[in-house]
């Protein structure tokens, strides 16, 4: 032991049992109303940014495949199609994220759900989109160039 005193909060529930648990915040009280309203503020933000950087990705793409085709390439036309639906599948994983994260947020600041599933699904889509938001533009510089 480090000579440490574990704090320990002691409550008498409605039935008269007491409950002995570790002090700070519980599962239950996870997020407050500033975490869950400022996720529902950004995630459309973060929305546009990923709609506008994918949209550029899947218009320098389709150059491609056009060139390509009039070279008559077909190797580059089917590359230029695979990765064409891996942006599309892409687009529908962040999409779903935003979903996923817009509706937890609202209905938790409506409904006052604060708890760890609206946590953990407010934050995690948040997240996802964030980490999009800076990877994708690289990925597009990194990955698009195929000429």
């Amino acid at each position: 032991m480090t000579g440490e005193v574990a704090k320990v909060v002691l409550s008498v529930s409605r039935s008269g049992i007491v409950e002995r648990r570790a002090a700070g915040p519980r599962i239950s009280d996870m997020g407050t109303e500033a975490f869950y309203g400022t996720a529902a503020q950004i995630m459309p933000a973060l929305l546009i940014a990923l709609i506008v950087e994918i949209g550029f990705t899947l218009q320098k793409l389709r150059e491609i495949s056009k060139q390509a085709e009039i070279d008559n390439d077909a190797s580059l036309v089917a590359a230029v199609g695979t990765r064409l639906n891996a942006w599309f599948g892409l687009s529908a994983v962040l999409v779903a994220a935003f979903v996923v994260g817009e509706v937890t947020a609202v209905l938790a600041v409506g409904f006052h759900w604060f708890n760890g599933w609206t946590f953990g699904l407010a934050g995690v889509s948040t997240l996802i989109m964030i980490v999009g938001v800076g990877v994708i533009p690289l990925a597009r510089l990194a990955f698009i160039s195929m000429e």
